[in-house]
This record gives structure tokens, sequence and C-alpha cells, in this order.
């Protein structure tokens, strides 16, 4: 059973303006995106707008006293879904472009010429993209401005809530050891990326459930970060080989004379990922993950 904080006397307002926070923070953000903003401010916004999702998505099946409170909930959660969709693509291209800048300085001149060709093409589409993006996200600026998330909340039955956060981490956790587990029988990439995603929820989950916890009785959330580090690591060089091999990296492809670098260059990727995948399945993520589910439970 959840024991709760005895500084948090009143838990829903807490949980309430720590959303509202959150929001208002999200919203300047979003003033703030421009084709030039850095990188950062990118990263920042995503992880934000998953954050506030997961929120909406723990209490939108809980049970309310008012069905607005439910619907404004859903309708929110519906328009930080959608911003969230186009704000992938950005973030990622914002990462192919700087691990090719990385990858570029540790090259001789001679073999240069094709990571800076890629470089710049990743340069133009991020550009594009987030053009795209600072248009697109008035929608979502209204959404925030109007949101009342201490009077949705006074809504829920407390105690049912808890019961069903606990439980949903539960799941969460459970799913992610289940992905770790098939992903070591198999090496399948797709087993890696649910474990990534599951664990993101769980971290989530684990946040939201420390707000109602004793200073004594904090959950792990810090616990998984180097397995995470990991697993986004793998993750971004997964995407950076598939872009590669997109539709429109092949359509702006280099001259012939680069091509046999161009495919020299995406061998040793896909070798160093491999390598990188050997040593995850060799780690201690399991011990890792199990360790964390026994001090949360």
């Amino acid at each position: 059973m959840t024991r709760l904080s005895t500084a948090a006397r009143d838990p829903r307002a807490k949980f309430g303006k720590r959303f509202e926070l959150q929001a208002q923070c999200l919203a300047k953000y979003l003033g703030e995106l421009n084709p030039d903003c850095k990188r950062r401010l990118i990263h920042d916004t995503r992880v934000l707008t998953r954050r506030l999702r997961a929120t909406l998505s723990a209490v939108e099946n809980a049970p309310f006293a008012k069905r607005d409170s439910r619907e404004a909930i859903q309708n929110f959660k519906k328009a930080l879904k959608k911003f969230g969709k186009r704000l992938g693509p950005v973030r990622a291209l914002d990462v192919m472009e700087k691990q090719v800048r990385e990858l570029l300085e540790a090259k001789p001149p001679a073999e240069q010429d094709v990571l800076e060709f890629c470089a710049s093409e990743f340069g133009r589409q991020k550009k594009r993209a987030r053009r795209a993006l600072a248009k697109k996200n008035r929608p979502l600026v209204k959404r925030l401005a109007s949101a009342k998330p201490i009077a949705w909340f006074a809504d829920i039955d407390w105690p049912k809530f808890l019961i069903a956060l606990e439980r949903n981490s539960g799941e969460e956790s459970r799913d992610a050891l289940i992905n770790w587990r098939d992903f070591e029988k198999s090496g399948k990439l797709a087993n890696l990326h649910q474990t990534r995603i599951h664990l993101k929820k769980w971290k989530y989950l684990m946040e939201i459930q420390n707000l109602f916890r004793a200073a004594k009785s904090q959950l792990p959330v810090e616990s998984l970060k180097h397995l995470q580090d990991q697993l986004g690591s793998v993750h971004d060089r997964q995407v950076l080989l598939e872009m590669l091999a997109s539709k429109e990296m092949k359509a702006a492809a280099p001259s012939k004379n680069n091509r046999d670098a161009w495919k020299q260059w995406r061998q040793s990727l896909e070798q160093e990922l491999d390598h990188t995948l050997r040593k995850l399945r060799d780690g201690d993520a399991l011990e890792d993950i199990s360790r964390a589910m026994m001090r949360s439970a």
C-alpha cells in the first residue's frame, strides 16, 4: 500500500499544481521554437510533452465525480499526442546531425566528404521540419492556456486512483522485463525498443507515485538511468542507419566516386551497432530491472 507523505497534506492540489507548472513551462518552450533554436530546447520540449502525457494517461481512467473532467483530460492528451508525433522527427534529425558531426571530426580529411554530405542533408531536413513544427503548435498553445488541471484532478476518487497507479506501474515494469528477456533470447531490436518504451512509462509513473510517498519510501526512479541511456544510444544509432537508407537520402545520394565510401561507412556503423548489442546482452540489464522492481514493490 502506498505510504502518503505527511508533507503532502493535500495531494490532489500538489499533483494538480505540478501539472499546471509543467504545462506553463511547455507553453513557454513552444513560444521559443523556431528553425534556429537550440537542440536542447527541442529535447526538453519533447521530454516535457511525454511527462504531461504520462500524467494524463495515469488519471484519464480514474474514477471521476464529473464526466466533464475526464473529457477535458482526454482532449488535452490527444492534442499532446498529435504535437508529439510532429516533434519526434524533428528531434531525430537533431540527433542524427549531431551524431554525424561527431563522427566527422574523427575521420581523416580524405574520408570526410560522405559524412559532410550527410550532415548537411540532415541539417537541411531539420530546418524544414522545424519551420513546419513552429507553424503547427498553435492549437496546443491554446489548449495549454485553457487547461485547469487543479479543478480536473480535484474530481478524482483519490484512494482508488493510487491503487490503480501502483497496478499500472507494476504492469509497465513487468512488460519491460518480459521484453528484455525476449531480446536476450532473440536479439531482435523490436524487443529492445519495447523495453525502452516500457522503462520510460514506468519511470514517469514512479515519478508520480513519489509525489505521494514519504522521503524514506521514494521509488528508485534514477536506478534505471544508465540502462535507459544505453538503450537510447542504441535507438539513435538504429534510427541513423534507417535514415541513411531512406528514399529521401538515396535521392540526394553522393556522387558515384563517393558511393563506395558511403557503403563502407554504413557497414562500419552496422558493425558498431552489433558490437553494442552483444555488450548489452552480456551486461547487467536484467539485474538492474529486477532490482528496481524489488525496490518498488
